[in-house]
Parts: structure tokens; C-alpha cells; sequence
């Protein structure tokens, strides 16, 4: 029934909305079949994860709780609330960490209708930067968001360089489209980076641009 509702809510979604989906413990074909029918889903990825899961709405707070009371076996399980953005942000990092790692079993190539691609989350901003980088696809991108030394408003349009994905680090390095030296872009409370995004958009650039 939970399903249910879930696929007829992604269904229901913009077509702008792009879903990334992570399954555990397994999935079956049944609902992968379903999911590959929808198109505002672009990747599915599977984990038998650990004992834990995390829900985050609005990353400001969250739960962290166990999994098993997720599934309904609420014999022995707990979770904790957390009303606190650097604790949620540093959660959905390690969510993140653990989607990227995990195996693929789904995805579909970007079509033309499909861009812009705009993200507030860095994390997956970056994670389809690098994907076009893999398979040759010149993008071209553009950040809004603020310095991290002056805190003051800055809009950038460039090629993006340089892309690191790790299990510590989300960025990449951006040379503007006027010249000048490349700047390196991270996410919310960035502390290395040059910039904290919380726009960016990613366009193909047509062959020969």
C-alpha cells in the first residue's frame, strides 16, 4: 500500500522534478518495472544497508531511527530527533555517501527536454556533473550562492573541472566563462571551497561551443 502511494505521488510529480531512488533491502522487478515507467525517475540504486535509516524533510531536522520500525517491527526499535541543521546536513552527507556506493540497477540518459538541470542539492549537482564528464557530454554550468570568506552574494556561469567525490568531499572546480583562475564550489556549510552553492544548473553545450 505504502508503494502504491509512492509511485502514484512520484507519477503525480512536475516533469522538471528529477527522483533519485534508493531501495533497500532489495527490489524486486515488479516495482523496478514500474519505476522505469516513470520518467521523472533518472537513477535506482539498492543496499542492504545497515540497521539504521534516515528521514529528512526539509534538511533543517531529522530522524534517525531503525529500520526496522520503518517496516513495521516496532519490537525493541528507536530513533532519535535531531532539531538541528549541521547534525541533519552532516546525516544526509552520509546517506548520500552510502546511495553512490551502492549498486546501480537503473538509469536512464538525460534527453533533450530534460534541461536544464537544476539542483539545490550540491551533492547530486556534482554527481551528474561528473556523470557528463564520463561520457563526454560538454555542459556548461551556473551557480548561485555565496563566498564562503565575505558571505556576499555571488552568480557564476563556467566549465566545470575537477570533479571530487569522496566520502569527505563533494565539489568541483568551476573556470568562469569570462577568464579568471577556477573556483572551487562545495555545498551548505562549505568550509574548504571558494563558493557555498544552493543553485546550480546544468545545460549541454552544443558541438563546437
Amino acid at each position: 500500500m505504502l508503494l502504491g502511494r509512492l509511485l502514484k505521488y512520484i507519477k503525480g510529480l512536475n516533469p522538471r522534478v528529477k527522483v533519485y531512488v534508493f531501495i533497500y533491502p532489495y527490489l524486486d522487478e515488479e516495482l523496478l518495472t514500474s519505476l522505469k515507467g516513470i520518467d521523472n525517475v533518472v537513477e535506482v540504486k539498492t543496499n542492504r544497508l545497515g540497521p539504521f535509516s534516515l528521514i529528512s524533510p526539509d534538511a533543517e531536522s531529522c530522524v534517525f531511527t531503525m529500520i526496522k520500525a520503518s517496516l513495521g517491527d516496532k519490537n525493541g526499535a528507536y530513533g532519535y530527533v535531531f532539531r538541528d541543521r549541521t547534525m541533519t546536513l552532516q546525516f544526509i552527507h552520509s546517506l548520500f555517501d552510502a546511495w553512490r556506493r551502492a549498486q546501480t540497477v537503473y538509469r536512464r540518459e538525460f534527453k533533450e527536454s530534460d534541461y536544464p538541470l537544476v539542483f539545490n542539492s550540491h551533492r547530486f549537482a556534482t554527481w551528474e556533473i561528473l556523470r557528463a564528464r564520463e561520457i563526454g557530454l560538454n555542459i556548461e554550468v551556473k551557480v548561485k550562492g555565496y563566498l564562503t570568506k565575505t558571505g556576499e552574494e555571488v552568480s557564476l556561469i563556467g566549465t566545470p573541472v575537477n570533479v571530487t567525490i569522496s566520502s569527505d568531499v563533494v565539489n568541483f572546480k568551476l573556470i568562469p566563462k569570462g577568464g579568471g583562475k577556477p573556483i572551487l564550489v562545495g555545498g551548505t556549510n562549505a568550509l574548504i571551497e571558494d563558493v557555498e552553492s544552493e543553485y546550480v544548473e546544468i545545460n549541454p553545450l552544443s558541438q563546437g561551443t
